[in-house]
């Protein structure tokens, strides 16, 4: 009877092979190398959309439109964040917190299949698993800053800035002596009889919302600690922003043609290098004194 149960009995071998398995699994994790790996597969995630459209859109012409846009900012910002994870050090964390923080990826990503909503929701998850981890509770926080900058998710952000860009613009027309007709968020000149309406599409929030957050995740990547400078530099940048915009509608009213240029145009294209260009003024700015003193 005893032989017949040794051989049903797993091998030696099997059993150790098993608990080895389950032992990697309860080894505290390295946590530079759990951030930089995790990280990445957020990236990837992140970039999938945009890559198959250029794949499947490839031309000159939508590289230059695409690359034209502040959009290219999450390039930059993606870059400093893989920095940044180099500094976070390489202290053990538990594999709860490891293994859960992929398990919290993999849900939403088969949860949700819009594959922004899916990086936002993710990245809300993680900030708030990794609020009390420092170097992680910063990671967490850029990478929701980066998702908070698809215009998406500020639609009422747009439609209470757009009626105070509408009030603007009839201000600014009146003064340069070509005055508009206003009525809440929609604008009608003598050169574009049909009309603009000043909401999502071209509210100053619009560049005002990947500037100002741009800016943060820069300075935040960037050093230690935010210093009260680098609000007031946050603050600046928003402001310069708006201003761009209001000269944007500003010049959208002069005719249809003037309309298109700059709202999907060429025109369209100077204005978001213009507000890339500020950005990272204002980064070299804010963090260009740090530098010296070193």
């Amino acid at each position: 009877m005893s032989g017949s149960g040794d051989r049903h009995s797993p091998a030696p071998a099997v059993l150790n092979d098993a608990s080895k398995r389950a032992g990697f699994f309860l080894k505290p994790v390295p946590l530079s190398e759990f951030t930089f790996y995790l990280v990445g597969l957020l990236f990837v995630q992140y970039w999938a959309g945009f890559a198959a459209m250029l794949l499947s859109h490839l031309s000159a012409e939508t590289l230059a439109n695409e690359f034209a846009q502040v959009s290219v900012l999450p390039v930059i910002e993606w870059y400093m964040l893989f920095g940044f994870i180099r500094r976070v050090g390489n202290r053990p964390i538990s594999p709860a917190l490891a293994y859960g923080s992929l398990a919290l990826i993999v849900a939403a990503s088969v949860g949700v299949h819009h594959q922004r909503i899916a990086f936002l929701v993710e990245t809300l998850a993680l900030l708030a698993a990794w609020i009390a981890v420092p170097g992680l509770r910063r990671v967490g926080a850029i990478l929701l800053m980066i998702a908070l900058q698809h215009p998406q998710w500020l639609t009422p952000l747009h439609g209470l800035i757009s009626g105070f860009d509408a009030q603007t613009v009839s201000g600014v027309m009146s003064l340069i002596g070509h005055p508009v007709t206003r009525t809440g968020n929609m604008i009608i000149s003598a050169g574009m009889p049909d009309g603009m309406i000043v909401l999502a599409g071209c509210a100053s929030s619009n560049l005002m919302v990947p500037m100002g957050l741009g800016l943060a995740v820069l300075l935040v990547a960037s050093r230690d600690r935010l210093t009260g400078a680098d609000f007031g530099w946050i603050g600046i940048t928003l402001a310069i922003a708006f201003a761009i915009n209001i000269v944007r509608l500003c010049l959208m009213l002069q005719s249809h043609a003037a309309y298109l240029s700059w709202h999907i145009g060429t025109g369209a294209s100077y204005v978001s290098v213009g507000g890339l260009i500020v950005t990272l003024a204002a980064w070299f700015a804010a963090t260009g004194r740090d530098e010296a003193r070193a």
